[in-house]
């Protein structure tokens, strides 16, 4: 039994032993890095014709002039809490806003926020009575909506009556993404099928007729991504290592995703000639949004540094969200950034002297966006995951990073994993705080 017990106890992992002098762990040397304070809408909605364009945040949904950035309006709420969940959605003209904040569906003008109706859905399909609603979809007249999410149907709704007009059957289990072609004619769906499947479905909205559909199979390393051109004629599906092209009139290319980041599809222009793709870089945790040609894949635009993957062309074609920016879909220029906050690159030159076994203290200079360098001063604590003489029993934390600057409130932490450190700042004067954000370095090429 004694030996029992001993064998079948994990025994503590030892700490690295790292040489101080050589180790390039050791903080030391040239860093790059950056500051980030920025906090982005949650989700953003642009009417059809660029008229309005409505952002989600934690507290507020907002209505703004795209190309001014002057507020309109904030919604009239339908919500007594935080907002832990909001799709958008506008009509052609900019005149209705549709919304789903924490379940609750809405109606609001855009014009001046204010709720015009909330739907009863109660009568939900029989087969679904716990489905959770995520998506919707306003027609570009006004007249509809149309609402799916964690159900196999999509509701169709009169905005003036409110009355559920239709139940559609997916092809799937989960109504994905749902859109209206910009003249209001086509109705499309996409869905999951369990989760290595996806489903499209195409119905006229006079008849409510399926006027296309399609199945297909995807791998198993991530689920299906979906994308819509404006007059609802070319579908995209986009999965870990391709975007497929679909034509409703017949016929189907395939876009490689050779990126060495993280990629996923976003948004089709609304010719369908671009692709929008969401790219993670793991190192730095970092968005890049960019504009492919859909026929080549070669790029046409990159917005690096977004706090947001998301990616939406206006139906007019003038416009583009990419992240929290309104670009200029036609030479790509950057026209307002949503953003709330700001993003500040960082050049740190540091010299590193040791203390003990387990902490050595930094000191050097840190430039903030190419200005003249600031001192700074810390320390590292090798906590339980390195030590810098005796190697010890214990189990492994990263190493710490604590850092003061001489003239400016920042107060820095991080935590080593490799050798890039990734961390958060707080900006506090008089005990206030008044500014948080992520903080990583990375050593410089």
């Amino acid at each position: 039994m004694l030996t029992l017990a001993l064998t079948g106890c994990p025994r503590p992992l030892r700490p690295d032993r790292l040489d101080f002098d050589t180790d390039p762990r050791i903080l030391r040397g040239a860093y790059l890095g950056f500051v980030d304070t920025r906090s982005v809408p949650t989700t953003t909605a642009l009417a059809g014709d660029a008229s309005l364009l409505a952002t989600g945040w934690p507290d507020a949904v907002d209505l703004w002039h795209p190309e001014t950035a002057e507020p309109i309006a904030t919604l009239d709420p339908i919500w007594d809490e935080e907002i832990w969940q909001v799709a958008l959605s506008v009509d052609g003209l900019g005149t209705l806003v549709a919304g789903i904040v924490n379940g609750a569906v809405g109606l609001w003008s855009g014009r001046d926020g204010r709720l015009i109706r909330t739907f009863d859905l109660a009568e939900r399909p029989a087969a679904c009575d716990e489905c959770v609603l995520e998506r919707l979809a306003l027609s570009p007249a006004g007249e509809t909506l149309a609402v799916g999410g964690r159900t196999p149907y999509v509701l169709v709704l009169d905005t003036t009556t409110g009355a559920l007009v239709r139940e559609l059957e997916t092809g799937g289990d989960e109504a994905g993404p749902i859109a209206f072609s910009a003249d209001g004619t086509l109705l499309v769906s996409a869905s999951s099928v369990s989760a290595a499947g996806y489903a499209l479905r195409v119905w006229d909205t006079t008849t409510y007729e399926v006027v296309f559909e399609r199945e297909g199979p995807l791998g198993w390393s991530r689920g299906p991504q979906f994308a819509f051109s404006a007059d609802g004629r070319r579908l995209a599906v986009g999965s870990a290592d391709k975007v497929e092209l679909f034509d409703i009139a017949g016929g189907a290319t395939e876009l490689p995703l050779g990126a060495p980041e993280e990629t996923w599809l976003q948004s089709l222009s609304p010719d369908g000639t671009q692709v929008g793709l969401a790219s993670l870089t793991p190192q730095h945790d970092l968005y890049t949004v960019t504009v492919v040609d859909a026929a080549t894949g070669g790029p046409l635009a990159r917005f690096p540094h977004t706090r947001s993957g998301t990616s939406l062309w206006s139906t007019d074609g003038r416009f583009l969200i990419a992240g929290s920016q309104l670009v200029g879909a036609n030479d790509f220029s950057v026209v307002r950034d949503y953003a709330v906050g700001q993003y500040y690159a960082l050049e740190l030159a540091a010299t590193a002297q040791y203390v003990n076994a387990r902490k050595y203290a930094v000191s050097g200079t840190l430039s903030i966006d190419g200005g003249a360098g600031i001192e700074a001063s810390g320390i590292v604590d090798g906590s339980d995951s390195q030590r810098y003489l005796q190697p010890q029993y214990g189990v492994p934390q990263p190493a710490g990073l604590r850092l003061e600057l001489r003239d400016r409130p920042w107060y820095l932490r991080a935590w080593q994993y490799s050798s890039a450190w990734h961390g958060s700042m707080d900006e506090i004067v008089a005990e206030e705080a008044l500014a948080t954000g992520r903080f990583e370095l990375w050593r410089a090429p």
